[in-house]
């Protein structure tokens, strides 16, 4: 009876010994891949992604979007001489992050900055965009002596060098013209 006992007992302490020491492995185990997953960028619903292949796709992608709609206005991008009921400047048309941009800037009007076009779209040969100075910050920046809302419309020529068009300000209505 008492060998008995002491076997219990060893056998008990043994499976003890037994239990922390795989316990204390799956431990570590899982402490490393916690501390792996820290490093590792992972979609939760795609799992694990991989630095270069998705990235490299990405950019592929990004570029080939970029190009259908550099080829979609390339008639129309680069700048143009612009003339707005007799103030001159420079009128330019691009693509920046896949999307249509276009700045103005007069030459003798306030401090003779750019100013970035607002909802400016091209389709079917016709133009139009917004130009507002609508915070003190930009009538600083830009030199403007009030505040504005501009909405300007225009057509460019067949080969794309010109455009004539209007524009409204403040009730009235008054002409611009664009050439290369």
């Amino acid at each position: 009876m008492i060998i008995y006992l002491v076997m219990t007992k060893i056998s008990s302490f043994m499976l003890s010994v037994f239990l922390i020491i795989a316990l204390a492995g799956l431990f570590s185990c899982s402490k490393k891949k916690v501390a792996n997953l820290k490093d590792e960028k992972v979609d939760i619903v795609k799992g694990p992604k991989t630095e270069g292949a998705s990235t490299e796709k990405e950019k592929e992608e990004k570029d080939e979007s970029e190009l259908k709609i550099k080829q979609k206005y390339k008639k129309y991008l680069g700048e143009y001489r612009i003339n707005v009921y007799g103030y001159k400047g420079v009128f330019k048309l691009n693509i920046i992050n896949g999307k249509l941009s276009g700045t103005i800037r007069f030459l003798s009007w306030g401090k003779g900055v750019e100013e970035k076009l607002k909802n400016l779209k091209i389709q079917n040969s016709k133009i139009s965009f917004i130009r507002s100075i609508s915070t003190q910050k930009d009538k600083d920046r830009i030199g403007a002596t009030r505040f504005l809302y501009q909405r300007f419309f225009g057509k460019f020529s067949k080969d794309g060098d010109s455009i004539q068009g209007y524009y409204e300000d403040s009730g009235s209505q008054n002409t611009w013209q664009a050439k290369r």
